[in-house]
């Protein structure tokens, strides 16, 4: 049999069965209907993956920059009353807290990293305000060693934990 016989033979029979292309239009809808909810099922994962990638960078920010301000407290762990070196420390600290202040609250993905830059802004805030009045100076040393600089670190190492916890359920 060649093509052409084979076509013809084709034709015969669905001339034949009227109801044939009833059947095929049908078959068609049914297909393309199920065609289209596939695509837009895959396209609709594709966007919620691509979403917690955003917001699993957003979690890791936040924790990088956290610990950039842990950084700053720790660099200033060997302070000594030299104004100069008490100068650094706010002007690293303020640094830190322009940082902090320039997070959008509104864009976080998580209510837990908003606590966590607001608990890490307050901190800053609260240090800044006690090594503010330069008059008492011959204080600072020892009050920034023995009396600020342990519990922000354990304060940060809390906030950075935080922040991991929420980067793992974006993962």
């Amino acid at each position: 049999m060649d093509f052409v016989t084979v076509w013809e033979a084709c034709l015969a029979w669905i001339n034949l069965n009227p109801g044939l292309a009833s059947w095929v239009q049908a078959l068609g809808a049914v297909a393309s209907i199920w065609i289209a909810w596939w695509i837009a099922h895959r396209q609709s994962i594709k966007a919620e993956r691509a979403e917690k990638r955003i917001d699993r960078a957003k979690c890791l920010a936040i924790s990088r920059m956290i610990s950039y301000v842990k950084g700053v407290y720790a660099a200033h762990g060997s302070m000594t009353n030299d104004p100069d070196k008490m100068r650094k420390l706010r002007t690293d600290l303020t640094r830190a807290k322009d940082l902090m202040d320039g997070i959008d609250l509104y864009s976080l993905p998580d209510a837990s990293l908003i606590d966590c830059v607001c608990n890490v802004r307050q901190h800053i805030d609260d240090t800044l305000e006690k090594f503010s009045d330069t008059r008492i100076s011959h204080h600072h040393a020892v009050l920034y060693r023995q009396a600020t600089l342990a519990p922000a670190i354990r304060t940060l190492d809390a906030e950075i934990a935080e922040c991991e916890k929420v980067v793992k359920r974006f993962t």
